[in-house]
């Protein structure tokens, strides 16, 4: 016979294991930051794609479809304001839940 576990206890290791990997997409036209924000987030378990203007971000971020975009608003062709406006309207994958 098992006994259930209490509900404060932490599931067992192999349950977060089956987790997907939260999948990053960062955007910064500084070459130092990004590498060290990078190099953070994948400490911590992050999958990060990096995008060095608002450009390559949106083309990124169209493909890949990550959980989160980080991104810097002030930098050369930085149309990720639009972008994002842009991708929540035409992916469900981005739209809020109602």
């Amino acid at each position: 016979m098992t006994t259930p576990r209490p509900a404060d206890q932490e599931p067992p290791a192999s349950a977060e294991a089956s987790q997907p990997t939260p999948r990053l997409l960062l955007v910064d036209d500084e070459p130092g930051l990004r590498s060290a924000v990078q190099a953070y987030l994948e400490d911590e378990g992050f999958e990060v794609t990096t995008a060095v203007d608002g450009e390559e971000g949106f083309a990124k971020a169209q493909q890949l479809l990550p959980d989160l975009v980080i991104s810097d608003v002030m930098m050369p062709r930085a149309v990720m304001a639009t972008a994002c406006s842009v991708a929540c309207a035409k992916t469900s994958a981005w739209a809020a839940p109602r």
